[in-house]
């Protein structure tokens, strides 16, 4: 890895007024430290892997994964999305930690699908929001298919809710 040093900037305090109508006449300017060190940013060389990103993909994929499966329920389709998600982030991480650069062409591979998957859910979301009824199939189940379906399926089991109570 190579630092690349950042550009130093330097801030001057501005003479301070003695006495009070001095001070109505000048600009305060700028009060503090006389110098300030813009910390160096470091680049990695092309083609350089990182274990902590790969750690980091670890992770991040655990909670993806976490979210796939309480999603699997009720929205299908955001089970499948973040599973390609899950799948991406491994085999990079993989590569990342150590692994044949082949498993970082098997993420990008995953990656794209992913984009086209995405693509084409939020382009249904899109769609069912302009028209106010579902155009693309979301493959929604249960309740989440339930709160899609209208606002009478909703009114059905309105009694039964907790808190409901009759009038006396």
């Amino acid at each position: 890895m190579r630092a690349v040093t950042g550009p130093e900037v330097e801030l001057r305090p501005s003479r301070q007024s003695v006495l009070p109508r001095e001070s109505d006449r000048r600009d305060r300017g700028v009060r503090g430290a006389s110098r300030v060190r813009v910390p160096p940013r470091v680049a990695a060389a092309p083609g350089a892997t990182s274990t902590t990103q790969g750690i980091y993909l670890f992770g991040f994929a655990t909670a993806a994964l976490l979210l796939a499966l309480l999603s699997t329920l009720g929205k299908p389709f955001f089970s499948v999305l973040l599973s390609l998600a899950v799948a991406r982030m491994v085999f990079a991480g993989y590569s990342d930690v150590g692994g044949a650069h082949e498993w970082l062409k098997v993420a990008g591979g995953f990656g794209i699908a992913l984009a086209a998957l995405a693509m084409y859910g939020g382009t249904a979301l899109g769609l069912e929001d302009a028209r106010q009824r579902a155009v693309l199939a979301l493959f929604r189940r249960a309740a989440a298919d339930t709160a899609c379906s209208g606002f009478e399926a909703q009114l059905d089991r309105l009694e039964a809710e907790a808190g409901v109570h009759q009038q006396l």
